[in-house]
């Protein structure tokens, strides 16, 4: 499809699912915009787990400031959320709130997959094996190349790049 040396993988992609160059902004925007404060502040007040309590959205801001707007562990923009440090959900005391992007969130989680940035990691395993292979390889392929435990609900993905991949 696309030769890598001169195109970007986001040109790639963007080429290769068809979006327009205003879809890609817009889905950038949302990917790196910061989740609105007043929203983690109300869900925590309305959610068991977090003890019906939270933080004010003013001390929710601050944990943003505080951590430069990046994750604390990788130190992605993408996708953050408040974590509470100790695991304890209930905890909302300002030194146990940190930022972590969704990715850090859920490798740091008992939920869902500990392979960071999985998605990634499988549309970058598929296209390379795109290339080298000359036709889109197998989930199996595509698992062992990325390094991944599973492709689990990343499968849909899988699918959907083969249909762009096999009709453009």
């Amino acid at each position: 499809m696309c030769k890598r040396k001169f195109v970007s993988k986001l040109e790639e992609y963007i080429k290769l699912i068809g979006a327009s160059e205003e879809d890609a902004l817009a889905a950038l925007l949302s990917s790196f915009g910061v989740s609105q404060p007043n929203a983690t502040v109300q869900y925590w007040k309305n959610h068991d787990a977090y003890g019906r309590t939270s933080p004010t959205t003013q001390e929710i801001i601050s944990v943003y400031v505080n951590n430069d707007y990046r994750c604390q562990e990788c130190g992605s923009q993408r996708r953050l959320s408040v974590d509470h440090i100790d695991g304890n959900a209930k905890n909302h005391s300002l030194d146990n709130l940190q930022l972590l992007c969704m990715s850090c969130n859920r490798s740091k989680s008992k939920k869902g997959t500990k392979d960071k940035d999985h998605k990634l990691l499988i549309y970058n395993a598929t296209i390379e094996l795109c290339h080298e292979l000359g036709r889109f390889p197998s989930y199996n392929e595509i698992k062992d190349r990325a390094q991944v435990g599973q492709i689990g609900g990343v499968k849909y993905f899988v699918d959907f790049i083969r249909h762009r991949y096999e009709n453009t």
